[in-house]
């Protein structure tokens, strides 16, 4: 009996580091976004604006649209909506990245940079740096870590980061929630 406990201890132990590890895989995936995510927020906003010249509706009369899918304007809300959540998924990742980002100290900030916005190894950024490769890896899981608390308070953010992988292998997109 005893040694079914500890086997139950050590599955229950072994999936909570792989949710762990899976979370700390899309804060990295998010992290690399940011800049297409940063973009992207303009074009959602051009999108938007053409679908809603072509509808000739405001954006309440499209939002109670028609289910009808033979309906021309029913299928052009449902794209505006498609938009809409995008629009609102981007828009609170890129806050919650540039509140994370305000809440770092100089240096990691500058790590965090170096390292998911620019596409710098840690080798690199401990070289150009002047620091150990153990001191920026620490300070990468320290911002990091920053990065995960303040997505927690955006609630399509923290929906994505715990919502379970794809079944695929295929690389996973936050941004659509589909194999990209």
């Amino acid at each position: 009996m005893r040694t079914l406990r500890t086997f139950l201890g050590y599955e229950n132990l072994r999936k909570n580091r792989e949710a762990v590890y899976l979370t700390h895989k899309r804060i990295r995936d998010l992290l690399r976004q940011y800049p297409v995510l940063k973009a992207s927020l303009e074009a959602y906003e051009a999108q938007r604006q053409t679908i809603l010249e072509a509808t000739g509706v405001s954006p309440i009369v499209v939002a109670h649209k028609d289910k009808a899918p033979s309906n021309p304007t029913a299928r052009k809300a449902e794209r505006l909506e498609e938009l809409e959540n995008r629009y609102r998924f981007t828009l609170q990742a890129c806050q919650a990245i540039e509140l994370a980002l305000d809440g770092m100290d100089r240096e990691t900030r500058k790590i965090i940079k170096l390292r998911y916005f620019e596409g710098m190894r840690v080798n690199e950024i401990a070289r150009k740096l002047h620091y150990g490769r153990q001191t920026i890896e620490r300070r990468l899981r320290r911002g990091e870590g920053i990065v995960y608390v303040m997505a927690q308070n955006f609630p399509e953010v923290a929906r994505v980061l715990q919502a379970d992988p794809p079944d695929s292998d295929e690389p996973y997109s936050l941004v659509s929630g589909r194999p990209s």
